[in-house]
């Protein structure tokens, strides 16, 4: 696999922890069933709206692997919340980060092709947990949104 991605480019954006930290997004991490953690942000925009809100889960690419709870929102956050709050969205923002040395579909990035595993590795099982979680705590969301920086991998698992 290539080193190359958005997260090392030289002219990536510049937005720091504590950037995203201002953004008032939550910081949290989920104790998973092998013993691990998934760290995890969630953003709630327009709280105050009246109406249920929308659910979206955005699920990062290899770029973003990790324990820090920062690579996997920095690019993709400030933006999605500036949308939701520009745009008065009445919305719920997952960002589960996968960890190094595992992958969300554990299938190998650089072959041309490769079979499905049946199940879905135990970092996507975990992430599918916690929105399931945060979906009943919320009580009848009408839209579940999933975001992706890898297309092929979330049709497979039906998300």
């Amino acid at each position: 696999m290539s080193n190359s991605s958005i997260h090392n480019l030289p002219n990536e954006p510049a937005v720091t922890p504590e950037m995203i930290e201002k953004l008032g997004m939550g910081k949290f991490v989920l104790a998973i069933p092998n013993g691990e953690k998934l760290p995890y942000r969630q953003y709630v925009s327009g709280a105050n709206l009246p109406g249920k809100y929308a659910m979206l889960i955005f699920l990062h690419g290899a770029g973003s692997l990790g324990h820090d709870n920062y690579s996997h929102v920095r690019i993709p956050g400030p933006p999605m919340i500036d949308y939701c709050n520009r745009h008065n969205i009445k919305a719920v923002i997952l960002f589960p980060q996968c960890p190094v040395d595992h992958k969300w579909v554990e299938v190998p990035y650089d072959a041309l092709t490769h079979e499905m595993p049946k199940t879905p590795s135990i970092y996507m099982t975990s992430a599918l947990d916690l929105l399931k979680k945060k979906l009943k705590s919320l009580n009848r969301i009408p839209h579940v949104y999933t975001v992706a920086a890898f297309q092929w991998a979330l049709m497979a698992h039906g998300i």
